[in-house]
């Protein structure tokens, strides 16, 4: 439904329902129709039909109401520019932020899936397991903060395999190629 009234800005045309360009026996008519039409239909505004017709005969105000009404036509253009602009920032403020999490999540996902391994725990008593062929390698008998391997010193684990004998290897190389598993032969 066509309003008559455009953010606190009446448009007398749209009141009488005449177009800008209507002579004044157009407007005449319009006005007559209309006073009928709220004698029958209370929900049209009476004073207002009353203004519109006062304002549209007499040529001299209604040259001044036509320059307000071009007047309230481009600053509601210019509003409603602004809103495209504003909802167009919205828009690309959304997408960023949305673009910048699935760029966090697919970074730590990476680095969990690639050094993820750091974060696994060997207790004492484990059972070890290569993580490409899944043989067994053996069973974690101790821990040592500061190892020498030749002459490097690193976190060290001593591995006990299954033939007795004991090996030392690195915390961190033992953490990226094997896992903990219940192991039949090893006692567990």
């Amino acid at each position: 439904m066509r309003t008559a009234q455009t953010e606190g800005f009446m448009n007398y045309y749209n009141i009488l329902r005449v177009g800008k360009a209507a002579s004044q026996a157009e407007i005449d008519r319009a006005y007559q129709i209309r006073v009928k039409e709220s004698s029958l239909d209370r929900r049209i505004n009476r004073p207002d039909i009353e203004a519109a017709y006062g304002t549209l005969r007499d040529p001299t105000r209604r040259a001044h109401y036509d320059h307000r009404l071009d007047e309230e036509k481009k600053r509601l253009e210019i509003v409603a520019k602004s809103d495209r602009k504003e909802s167009w920032r919205k828009f690309l403020f959304n997408f960023l932020r949305f673009s910048a999490v699935t760029i966090m999540v697919v970074a730590l996902s990476y680095a969990y899936f690639r050094y993820g391994f750091y974060l696994k725990s060997f207790d004492i008593g484990d059972d070890l397991f290569y993580q490409d062929t899944h043989d067994y390698l053996g069973v974690v008998m101790d821990f040592q903060p500061d190892h020498t391997f030749g002459g490097a010193v690193r976190n060290g684990i001593l591995i006990k395999k299954l033939d007795g004998t004991e090996l030392w290897f690195p915390l961190t190389q033992v953490k990226a190629c094997c896992y903990t598993s219940d192991h039949p032969g090893s006692g567990n």
